[in-house]
């Protein structure tokens, strides 16, 4: 009833990393200077490696942002390290956090009527 009247817009999993025992990070990645090819590698990076969840450009002091779920910080740097043996004139910076929490998501796009 609620799906039909338009109240409910869809549906999507949420997975609970403590369940698994992993963790959310983010890393922030600065450049040397912005190329195609340097977006373009990054985001096949992303989308092939299996710890990676997303790729972002962003507008700011970094450039790139690609999120990771790992179980042990020593994983996140290995990411750290094989992305700037991947682009090591292209790299200036990646600073890794943690995702402490998600204070908003959206799943899905508005819909206009």
């Amino acid at each position: 009833m609620l799906v039909t009247k338009g109240l409910i817009k869809g549906w999507f999993y949420d997975v609970n990393e403590a369940f698994l025992e992993t963790q959310k990070f983010k890393l922030l990645i600065a450049c040397k200077h912005l190329a195609q090819d340097l977006e373009r590698g990054l985001e096949h990076f992303a989308r092939s490696h299996p710890n990676a969840t997303y790729f972002l450009e962003t507008l700011g002091e970094w450039d790139f942002e690609v999120g990771i779920e790992c179980s042990q910080m020593s994983e996140v740097m290995n990411i750290v390290a094989l992305i700037h043996e991947s682009f090591p004139n292209e790299i200036s910076t990646i600073k890794a956090i943690t995702e402490l929490q998600t204070l908003k998501f959206s799943m899905f796009p508005e819909v206009v009527s």
